[in-house]
């Protein structure tokens, strides 16, 4: 462990809100839009600031969206229309991966990009090596 990045973690958290709020907001971006420009750039300063991250933050965003493909594919066992009749597909690309609106997986994703190395970041952390 070394030195502990609150102040960093900090600003990184809080750029993130003014991000996604300016862009929803402020540049009438659909919240989907915000979020994925806030998400995204909070993953990259984490790796800016610490390289060695990366990984993490990658397979963290991996895993977190391949975690939740399986709770879609149950709601859609159960209720095959709901996604059609919730999603407002007038603002989605219309692209579905296994029948999951790819704007889904592509926010799970970016959720663990951006969070699955900040503790890491915020607590300096890191791997040991010999």
């Amino acid at each position: 462990k070394n030195s502990e990045h609150n102040l960093g973690a900090f600003f990184i958290i809080i750029t993130n809100f003014i991000i996604m709020a300016g862009s929803f907001w402020y540049l009438h971006l659909t919240s989907f839009w915000a979020t994925t420009i806030g998400l995204f750039t909070t993953g990259s300063l984490i790796i800016l600031f610490r390289k060695d991250l990366w990984i993490n933050a990658v397979l963290s965003g991996l895993l977190v969206a391949l975690l939740f493909l399986p709770f879609y594919w149950i709601l859609i066992f159960f209720s095959p229309s709901f996604i059609e009749k919730t999603w407002l597909f007038n603002y989605l690309t219309g692209i579905k991966i296994t029948g999951v609106p790819l704007e889904d997986i592509v926010f799970y994703f970016l959720v663990g990009f951006a969070v699955g190395p900040l503790y890491e970041y915020w607590q300096g952390e890191r791997a040991l090596r010999n």
